[in-house]
């Protein structure tokens, strides 16, 4: 299994290992039941094979090379950065979710704009990073319809004319097309 999962970050390591054994396990006993005692060679074959696939289902898909920059000590790094100061009830409560009153796309993504309760631009700013950084963190944390999730993106704050804005924009179009659906899809009411 260490040759499967390479230079997965240690910390995503068991969690892959872990549900890839409750995977097999219950594969196993499936394959007991159909095939009896009579393919134990094909049992022990196929069961390998649904063991590889549950790790890769558990780890999220293929299993590339992870870049030094996403290494477990740099998420660590990351996220104890962006969250210096941020209370930890507000690190796992999406900002957005309290404050998004309207949704604009933008070039290279979207600007929300928040409504009177949102705090000043750079806290604004601040727990969104941190957000981003938790979901990082720990990937039992992702929300896969957070656009603070959405790959490639930058976040930033600013005060506005009709209150404080926060944009959230991305180079590759494939990036800035996963935030829109992502913001729109969530923060539409």
């Amino acid at each position: 299994m260490q040759q499967v999962l390479g230079d997965v970050p240690k910390h995503q390591r068991c969690r892959c290992r872990q549900t890839a054994r409750d995977e097999s396990k219950g594969a196993a006993s499936v394959l007991q039941r159909l095939f009896g005692q009579q393919e134990v060679v094909m049992k022990r074959v196929v069961s390998s094979l649904i063991g590889v696939l549950a790790l890769f289902v558990a780890c999220g898909g293929p299993i590339a090379p992870v870049a030094s920059s996403t290494t477990a000590a740099a998420v660590d790094d990351d996220y104890a950065r962006a969250c210096d100061g941020v209370a930890p009830q507000d690190q796992t409560r999406c900002p957005l979710m309290r404050w998004t009153k309207s949704v604009e796309d933008v070039n290279g993504g979207v600007v929300l704009h928040l409504n009177d309760q949102a705090p000043a631009p750079a806290d604004v700013e601040k727990r969104g990073r941190c957000h981003r950084a938790w979901m990082a963190h720990d990937p039992k944390n992702a929300m896969p319809t957070c656009p603070l999730g959405s790959p490639g993106i930058t976040i930033s704050a600013a005060a506005a004319a009709d209150g404080t804005v926060l944009s959230l924009t991305a180079s590759a179009p494939a990036d800035v097309e996963e935030v829109r659906r992502r913001a729109h899809s969530a923060l539409e009411h």
